[in-house]
């Protein structure tokens, strides 16, 4: 049986690290997708390298900042909520643990309402044997 590497996951906003089974927030561009922000520094307005902050205030900051003198500016990038569950059997807690269930299929993602315990995900996943299915949680 194959066994999977678990990940490793520190917060790049104040550098908590294992954040991976915890609820944090990635950007999927930043540093190629492996920019992650814990729930508290999201909580404190934290982003990542390009973003703009929260609701439509993003737009008109964005807007402001491409009228000033950069017009090339690129769209301001949106942090994802995230988090892995973890594995079934309890592993190694070694920085390089391996485990028997594929972290893929472990991954939640979706919109994260800030109500402490709320995690909803609406997403279409695909298991590793391809069969597609939709979840709320």
């Amino acid at each position: 049986m194959p066994r999977y590497p678990e990940p490793v996951i520190n917060c790049n906003g104040c550098g908590m690290e294992h954040i991976e089974y915890k609820l944090h927030f990635n950007c999927s561009i930043c540093h190629n997708g492996d920019w992650n922000i814990c729930l508290d520094c999201w909580r404190k307005r934290k982003g990542c390298l390009h973003w703009f902050g929260f609701g439509y205030a993003v737009w008109h900051r964005w807007n402001k900042a491409k009228a000033s003198g950069h017009p090339n500016l690129p769209p301001p990038h949106r942090l994802t909520a995230v988090r892995y569950l973890p594995p079934p059997k309890p592993s190694d807690t070694s920085p390089r643990a391996r485990s028997l269930a594929n972290p893929l299929d472990r991954l939640q993602s979706g919109t994260h309402l800030p109500t402490p315990g709320i995690f909803v995900r609406l997403s279409k996943r695909y298991t590793t044997s391809g069969s597609r299915f939709y979840t709320i949680n």
